[in-house]
């Protein structure tokens, strides 16, 4: 192989690396990266029911905790980790270049198998996290009351 050849497969397959991945599903990441399985929802299983209901008693105390005060960013940031918990979140007032958020309505997602998106992180967005129509599977959802 001479010189020229070699360059040019080196840049080939830097290409190739820099190409992104897509459609990865989310168990494959963190399997790939941890060794270790990500257990599925099962809705029959009664263990899996039982967290599920902790999760939504805990998305509503959580919503109403940050409804008490509101949240005093630019802007609202939330992460997920297995289990997707967004909040649909409204401006309640301003406060000069600050806007307090509090919570209207939250969803509890599985995302075992979230499409994923692979350039040097991972990453998705809110349509394919939170639409459940991309690996993510809608598990419950409320409004929230305030008191």
């Amino acid at each position: 192989m001479t010189g020229t050849d070699y360059v040019k497969r080196l840049e080939n397959v830097i290409k190739q690396m820099l190409t992104p991945l897509n459609d990865i599903p989310f168990n494959l990441v963190i399997e790939a990266m941890t060794g270790e399985k990500v257990l599925f929802f099962d809705s029959q299983n009664s263990e899996h029911n039982e967290v599920l209901k902790f999760l939504q008693k805990a998305a509503i105390t959580a919503a109403k905790e940050i409804n008490k005060i509101g949240i005093l960013r630019p802007r609202p940031n939330y992460d997920a980790s297995h289990f997707l918990l967004p909040f649909e979140i409204y401006v309640d007032s301003e406060q000069g270049r600050n806007h307090s958020y509090k919570c209207r309505h939250y969803k509890i997602l599985s995302s075992e198998s979230l499409s994923l998106g692979v350039k040097f992180e991972f990453n998705s967005d809110n349509q394919r996290m939170y639409s459940g129509d991309c690996g993510t599977r809608l598990l419950a959802e409320g409004e929230i009351k305030n008191e």
